[in-house]
């Protein structure tokens, strides 16, 4: 092999490696942006928000259409659905690469900095508004992402309200009532 070669090969050699090793810097990146703004927490917060909201709106539809509650052990039960499926740890792995294939090393970067120290320097604003106005297709890959990979709980929910107004037939006439499922 002569030194043209070995140059070239060592070049590529060295463009791999430093590709790969990239690659495991903006996972590492990624999920330490993850931890310290705190995403699995708010996450799971707004997680349990929308479940209390969604038996909300259930236990509203029922009272108003047909003059019936809710059981509160219903409310958990459906409540549960939402914790178990709507988990940090069935996402974060996922959500984890999206951020490492959607930022740069820099962009990564900066918002751990800025999430530590709740400031960045001026010559990283114009960087920090480009990173920021990438939020909205962010957070659309962050949602499709989701969505694609979970069960979700709709059908289910439906399935037991039913078979609780199937089974309490003192409650309501189920069979005047029309069900797509």
């Amino acid at each position: 092999m002569n030194s043209r070669q070995t140059l070239t090969w060592s070049f590529l050699i060295a463009v791999l490696f430093a590709s790969q090793h990239s690659v495991g810097d903006s996972l590492r990146d990624a999920n330490e942006l993850l931890e310290v703004a705190h995403a699995g927490r708010q996450f799971e917060n707004l997680a349990e928000q929308q479940a209390h909201s969604i038996v909300a709106t259930y236990s509203s539809i029922l009272e108003m259409a047909l003059e019936v509650s809710l059981p509160s052990d219903l409310q958990s039960e459906i409540v549960t659905c939402y914790s178990e499926t709507y988990r940090w740890e069935n996402f974060s792995t996922g959500i984890t690469q999206l951020l490492a294939q959607e930022l740069s090393s820099e962009q990564l970067t900066l918002l751990i900095n800025f999430y530590n120290s709740q400031g960045l320097p001026p010559s990283d604003i114009e960087l920090f508004k480009d990173t920021i106005a990438m939020a909205d297709h962010i957070a659309q890959l962050s949602g499709e992402f989701i969505y694609n990979n979970s069960s979700g709980c709709v059908e289910r929910d439906a399935r037991l309200i039913h078979e609780f107004l199937r089974t309490h037939p003192g409650v309501v006439d189920i069979e005047q009532f029309e069900f797509a499922w």
